[in-house]
């Protein structure tokens, strides 16, 4: 315990010092500012904005998921982590916690450990990695369930307040409460469906421009993501010859993010409904009060290229673990 505690203490020194050397131009042009970034060995910034979200390339049709267009703001600043959660981050995880040899804790099943694709084993106590090759694989088989235990540890991890209520599924602010808005929650916790795709559009209003790309920083994805036509996988296959690979394996988007199109599909905080942006309010949206399914972007190492569209979605009953579903977090600045 005291060796655990003195590793997380240097690591929290060494981003310290990073996130002193991160600087900032201002927009006016003029004296540069320091933007401090208390998580910059894992996480980037991104600042507050505006953007049309949904079918911007008007590629699907009338009255689907991703229509209307919609002008949406974010009003304040947030982190987001630079790769997907890793196979050896989620075993640090599972060991670090009450979980059962079968992946259960506090009432839902976390990871599909019956799975003969799952990456992880419990032998002699503890789990450890089928493959240790895959250490820093983007971690998959996980439920939304499993995804938020995650996201509440780390805040722990950090001396944050939790973000979920883990028996709910529902987002607390320090005093066990509803938030009255998503900027009262502390800890880490899963993109809303509007972080996610303004993060994935680099993080800018690109309407009826030429930046309005398809995938997460370009227009090609073999040059961004990892797809059904080029996850070929001879070391590590899950099937048919494909898998997952090594995170940050290909160029990030405009905001240092990688993966966000394609290697694993990512779940986000909202309950999903097909017909959300046609009563989404314009700021600050979180998704549905209620639901039966999750909402998932960005495509995995599984889909076509179009289900790695930056502004397609998908969705999965919050139980569902899948060889192609992963995570990443988000943090209020």
């Amino acid at each position: 315990m005291e060796a655990k505690i003195m590793k997380r203490s240097i690591a929290l020194l060494m981003v310290v010092i990073i996130s002193m050397l991160i600087v900032s131009c201002s927009t006016g042009g003029g004296i540069g500012e320091v933007e401090f970034n208390p998580y910059a060995l894992f996480m980037n910034f991104i600042s507050d904005g505006d953007f049309w979200m949904g079918d911007t390339r008007f590629i699907s049709d009338e009255g689907g998921p991703l229509k209307p267009q919609h002008h949406i703001t974010l009003t304040y600043d947030f982190y987001m982590q630079r790769l997907e959660v890793t196979n050896a981050g989620f075993l640090e995880f599972l060991n670090d916690n009450p979980v059962t040899t079968t992946g259960w804790m506090n009432g839902h099943q976390l990871v599909n450990m019956g799975n003969e694709s799952c990456e992880f084993a419990h032998v002699g106590g503890a789990f450890q990695l089928v493959n240790a090759g895959k250490a820093n694989y983007p971690v998959h088989n996980v439920s939304w369930w499993g995804a938020i235990e995650y996201c509440n540890w780390m805040s722990r991890e950090y001396n944050l307040d939790e973000a979920y209520n883990v028996t709910t599924g529902q987002l607390i602010t320090s005093d066990s409460r509803d938030p009255r808005s998503i900027t009262q929650v502390e800890g880490f916790r899963l993109p809303t469906e509007a972080e996610w795709e303004y993060a994935a559009r680099g993080a800018e209003n690109d309407y009826l421009t030429p930046r309005d790309f398809l995938y997460a920083g370009g227009n090609t994805l073999d040059s961004f993501g990892w797809y059904r036509s080029n996850c070929f996988e001879p070391d590590y296959p899950i099937f048919f010859g494909g898998g997952t690979h090594l995170g940050g394996g290909k160029n990030p988007n405009e905001k240092g993010l990688f993966d966000m199109s394609g290697n694993v599909e990512e779940w986000c905080h909202d309950w999903y409904s097909e017909t959300y942006y046609s009563v989404s309010p314009s700021q600050n949206p979180t998704g549905p009060i209620t639901g039966t399914r999750r909402a998932a972007r960005g495509g995995s190492w599984y889909s076509f290229e179009e289900q790695c569209i930056n502004f397609t979605r998908n969705s999965y009953e919050p139980s569902d673990m899948e060889p192609f579903i992963g995570f990443r977090m988000v943090k209020i600045k």
